[in-house]
């Protein structure tokens, strides 16, 4: 088959929803330390608080929203993310992006940040910004391949026992998104 030929990768066909209960204890399997969960949430949240701090967003105590991610029609939660929205700076935050341990590495990643853009702009923000640990390197090739850029980085502004994680700063404006 010449190169021209070549069939092209088939992108996956992603859905998200609003989390539920039911969400929770397939993403408590995805994380087994403490590292874990501070590099996915930051350092508000432990493996030991997780649960209830996830019962807290579905009972809207935060200003976060959760989404489930799941492929096409399959019913195991492949993905996890949260948005922030603040109308008065018309900007949205994108947190706490994580993908299932299943899908890791297989491709996904793009279209999973695609669909959070996606929900990032749906209630009209101007702007969607996010924070990643700058050794995330996988992660931060995804934003970018999506279309966020670097506008700084916050050195040691995470601790995390007797250390701490710089973190970079990325935003994507509605005008420069590439779905």
């Amino acid at each position: 088959m010449s190169q021209h030929n070549a069939p092209r990768a088939v992108r996956p066909v992603l859905r998200s929803r609003p989390f539920e209960r039911q969400d929770i204890a397939p993403l408590l399997k995805w994380f087994t330390s403490d590292h874990d969960v501070k590099q996915w949430a930051g350092p508000s949240l432990s493996l030991s608080n997780l649960a209830l701090q996830l019962e807290e967003i579905l009972n809207g105590a935060t200003k976060w929203r959760a989404f489930s991610v799941f492929e096409g029609e399959k019913p195991d939660v492949m993905g996890h993310f949260q948005i922030a929205f603040d109308p008065l700076l018309k900007m949205s935050v994108l947190g706490r992006v994580a993908l299932s341990p299943r899908v890791r590495g297989a491709g996904a990643g793009t279209e999973f940040v695609r669909l959070a853009v996606k929900e990032g702009f749906a209630n009209g923000a101007h702007r969607l910004e996010l924070r990643v640990f700058t050794f995330n390197v996988a992660a931060i090739r995804v934003y970018e391949k999506v279309g966020f850029v670097t506008e700084g980085v916050f050195r040691d502004a995470s601790p995390f026992g007797d250390t701490f994680w710089d973190v970079q700063i990325m935003g994507l404006l509605w005008s420069n998104r590439t779905d």
